[in-house]
């Protein structure tokens, strides 16, 4: 990482904390609700394009960087922002992850987050980079005790580890549910392209969507279909895996969301 990035001074004026880019909704509403509750403020693009114009127009004390994203991923914009000479060239970039930068990249970014992202993670990155003036402390975070913790998991989703996902957003059940209902909200349309890209024989899109599904599936806590869709990835990999594998590690993810969808619908 370059660590002179780091201590790089804010030019002076109003400055928004953090710009959150990440082409998956439920990653943004649970970066941005996790550091609005602690007081910082916050901005998301969808991709690197709408990042780039985002921070054309604004300054921000640090930027939250997804690697991987359609039209233009992290690595791409964080380049074209250095090359620029707008108000974020010198901004620090974190870049956030599901796996190990590749070799090369490292040098553009302050600091390096692999998903999930835990809060106290989240928030340390927050604190080091956005400079805050005395009177602009974060607000101190009241969590739930955890009895209230315990007691308001019994509402969230039986077909999700609850103690996994209320640990990830910081025994917040506020949040989790949000996450939960988006997930679900999600998850019809994304097993009907699955199974189109599947029938295609299309292995880089399929990938592709498989990232972005783990990464919500990771922060709501969905262990059994966060396992079956990187089984379901495994057997894409294998160049010497078969239509019928496919198909049968497909029919497993299937499943699992099944199980969730069904669950969610009961509790309703």
């Amino acid at each position: 990482m370059d660590k002179s990035l780091e201590n790089t001074p804010q030019p002076a004026g109003a400055a928004c904390d953090v710009l959150i880019v990440d082409d998956n909704p439920i990653n943004q509403a649970y970066f941005s609700a996790a550091l609005a509750k602690a007081g910082f403020g916050t901005r998301s693009a969808i991709n690197g394009l709408e990042a780039l114009d985002i921070a054309g127009k604004q300054r921000f004390h640090v930027i939250l960087m997804d690697i991987r994203m359609p039209l233009m991923g992290g690595y791409e914009a964080t380049q074209t922002l250095r090359q620029g000479a707008g108000p974020n060239c010198h901004t620090p970039v974190v870049a956030i992850s599901a796996e190990p930068l590749p070799a090369g990249q490292d040098h553009l970014f302050a600091d390096f987050l692999i998903k999930p992202v835990s809060k106290q993670d989240l928030l340390d990155v927050a604190s080091r980079f956005v400079l805050k003036k005395p009177s602009e402390k974060p607000r101190k975070t009241i969590q739930p005790s955890a009895k209230k913790a315990h007691n308001a998991a019994a509402t969230l989703n039986p077909g999700i580890n609850q103690q996994k996902s209320l640990a990830a957003v910081g025994n917040n059940p506020e949040i989790a549910r949000r996450l939960y209902a988006m997930l679900v909200q999600e998850l019809p349309g994304q097993l009907q392209q699955m199974r189109e890209l599947n029938e295609a024989g299309d292995a880089m899109a399929l990938r592709e969507l498989l990232h972005r599904m783990l990464g919500s599936t990771s922060f709501c806590g969905a262990v059994t279909l966060g396992q079956r869709l990187r089984e379901y990835g495994h057997v894409i990999k294998n160049d010497d895996s078969t239509p019928e594998q496919w198909l049968s590690a497909l029919r497993r993810v299937e499943q699992a969301a099944k199980a969730v969808l069904e669950t969610n619908n009961a509790a309703l």
